[in-house]
């Protein structure tokens, strides 16, 4: 490590190294500075110093400027402040990274672009997140046609106030929930950066009360009446006959037994099903929870599942050979 020259024209003849970049570091009373040297011919002030950063003792480094335009003099002093600064507990270059981010981040609109960015990337219990294009629509649809234009840094609870008056006025209560629970995250991120430094949204409830639903459960009678519809179909407004093809009705009749998702139901395949064990396996990447989900299955439910496997066996017997080409 060279130590630093301590003349403004011993510092002008440093020649640059062929390739990468050289350290010189001050000593004595330039303890601390460094000027760092590039291959292309730069050359760039520095100051190193420790700091606290997440409770762990660092060290770190703040620029000050280029050589000549900054000589070694302004160099030494602005030194000297910097250290006087990080003496009071301060951290110059991470408040400097952080301004630099004021920049880049002008606005609601710029925080929202970001945020979706990473939200794309992020799963949630091992599965890709499903509600993206909700969280999507309701910052296009009500937050940034309201606060989009506003630095982040400046939103106040009286601008959140606003987005959520006007989500009732549009729409419900609980709706304006969903809206406040967003702006919570998309803020929560900000601050996690360094972007702002406290979130509008940390005080304020939700607008709406949430009232628990309360299960409905269907009759037997309104049970056998819809498993009579599925079997025999029905009739519309109009009286036009409607009937149910026979793969629909075991998936409907699936669904009302067991009481899965339909989304599980239409897309489970064959191997899921341990009809000897009386068990369907749902596999994790189908499930809410992104984890497997045992099913047991009733005498009633096996039979339906074995309709479907013999059901299945016919199709594919009665597709017919090769490519299916278009002959000429």
């Amino acid at each position: 490590m060279p130590d630093l020259p301590k003349q403004h024209v011993q510092i002008s003849a440093i020649r640059t190294p062929p390739t990468g970049q050289m350290d010189y570091f001050g000593t004595g009373k330039d303890a601390g500075l460094i000027l760092r040297v590039s291959y292309g011919g730069t050359k760039t002030w520095f100051v190193r110093y420790y700091t606290n950063r997440l409770g762990k003792r660092v060290r770190a480094k703040c620029s000050i400027g280029r050589f000549p335009r900054v000589e070694l003099r302004d160099a030494r002093i602005a030194m000297r402040d910097i250290l006087a600064d990080v003496d009071k507990g301060n951290d110059p270059a991470a408040e400097r990274k952080r301004e630099r981010s004021f920049q880049d981040l002008a606005t609601v609109n710029d925080l929202s672009e970001q945020f979706f960015k990473l939200r794309e990337r992020q799963t949630w219990r091992g599965r890709k997140r499903r509600n993206l294009s909700d969280e999507q629509g309701m910052a296009d649809n009500y937050i940034l046609p309201e606060i989009g234009s506003i630095p982040p840094q400046f939103v106040t609870e009286a601008e959140i106030d606003k987005v959520l008056d006007k989500v009732q006025e549009k729409s419900s209560a609980v709706r304006a929930n969903r809206v406040l629970a967003l702006m919570r995250v998309m803020f929560k991120h900000a601050v996690r950066r360094k972007w702002i430094p406290v979130n509008p949204c940390e005080n304020i409830q939700n607008p709406g009360d949430e009232v628990p639903r309360i299960p409905d459960h269907p009759s037997d009678a309104e049970i056998r009446e819809l498993w009579r519809r599925i079997e025999k179909g029905t009739f519309s407004k109009d009286k036009r006959p409607i009937t149910i093809s026979a793969p629909i009705q075991l998936a409907l009749k699936l669904l009302l037994i067991t009481g899965q998702r339909s989304s599980e139901v239409s897309q489970a395949s064959i191997e899921e099903f341990d009809l000897n064990s009386g068990v369907w396996i749902i596999s994790g990447d189908r499930t809410k929870n992104g984890k497997p989900h045992k099913v047991p299955l009733s005498p009633l439910a096996i039979s339906i599942v074995q309709e479907a496997q013999r059901l299945a066996r016919k199709e594919v017997k009665c597709q017919p050979a090769g490519g299916g080409g278009v002959e000429d």
